[in-house]
């Protein structure tokens, strides 16, 4: 919900409609509102909301992660903004150009980049000593746009779209995001060439892309697990990360410059593989290391026992820029 309202019973309302947090605005460094005008607000909004009840929470202030946003971020900090809101909040699109620096070899916009985006967002934080606050992003998302549209992530093919997303989801949480909204559920319209029509799980006319069907697989596999760390042997651009399930370990594991084969080690005999999309296969372990195909697309390896990854060799590069 909007922290913009002027009257204290529009947050009551909210309340007793169950709602306790509150985004102060929506995107301020991209609308031209400046600082000076933004924290006006702010402290006008800030100790009503918590007047009605010192439970809820403001967050703000929704910038971007683009270098221009990073600046508008550091003199919202400058000017005192850290004591009138209680998370923060970012919308961090992965852009081709504003300064998302991907690690070498990964196209440009990939979700990859936001390694270093955050870090520049904590960085600033930690300089006005507010790096215990918890992050959320109240935006993120890739729109699906033919060649030639004008989509600020490059070329973004359906599959593109789901490969992005749940890699974008797993980066979040690793990078200890507590709340994370994917932008968007359905598409407004169905103009090909409309950025803000085209970011949906679900198109105009109700249909599920496959990015939908990608979420609600990371769901199964994720969703009740607990961040272990990285698998052993996952170096970049060969992406891993251990979660725990019901007392199994599920690795999600993608390579994000291209097509690879790497060779797992595992004290198990069988490893279960789910793909992007939930298709299920069985992995028996006969030698020392078995050979795993990667891409693009995350898979989720099901193992009893941790898995380490002993050798990657590169079969295919994607190239930098997508566009």
């Amino acid at each position: 919900m909007l922290a913009t309202a002027s009257r204290a019973e529009w947050y009551e309302q909210g309340n007793r409609l169950g709602v306790w947090g509150f985004s102060a605005g929506n995107e301020p460094d991209m609308s031209g509102q400046t600082v000076e005008n933004y924290l006006a607000a702010l402290r006008k909004v800030y100790p009503m909301v918590k007047a009605v009840n010192p439970k809820n929470v403001i967050t703000a202030p929704t910038t971007g992660t683009e270098e221009h946003s990073l600046q508008w971020l550091n003199r919202f900090y400058q000017a005192g903004g850290k004591d009138y809101f209680d998370v923060l909040d970012v919308h961090p699109y992965c852009k081709m150009s504003g300064g998302h620096e991907v690690p070498p070899g990964v196209p440009m916009a990939a979700p990859e980049a936001l390694f270093s985006d955050i870090a520049k967002v904590r960085t600033i934080m930690a300089k006005y000593d507010d790096d215990d606050k918890d992050m959320i992003a109240t935006e993120i998302g890739y729109a699906n746009m033919p060649p030639g549209a004008n989509n600020p992530a490059g070329i973004i093919s359906l599959q593109t779209q789901a490969n992005y997303l749940v890699r974008t989801m797993v980066i979040c949480h690793v990078l200890d995001f507590k709340r994370v909204y994917w932008y968007m559920f359905f598409d407004e319209g169905d103009n090909p060439y409309s950025l803000g029509q085209n970011h949906g799980l679900i198109d105009y006319w109700l249909q599920a892309r496959p990015a939908y069907y990608a979420l609600n697989v990371l769901g199964k596999q994720l969703g009740l697990g607990i961040l272990e760390g990285s698998v052993e042997g996952a170096c970049n651009p060969i992406y891993g990360y251990t979660y725990k399930v019901n007392g199994m370990l599920v690795n999600v594991l993608w390579d994000a410059s291209g097509r690879s084969k790497v060779y797992i080690n595992s004290k198990d005999q069988i490893l279960t593989v789910v793909d992007l999309l939930g298709a299920t296969r069985q992995l028996e372990i006969a030698d020392a290391a078995v050979p795993l195909d990667l891409t693009p697309a995350p898979i989720y390896v099901h193992s009893v026992k941790p898995i380490r990854i002993t050798r990657t060799t590169q079969v295919f590069a994607l190239p930098e820029r997508l566009e």
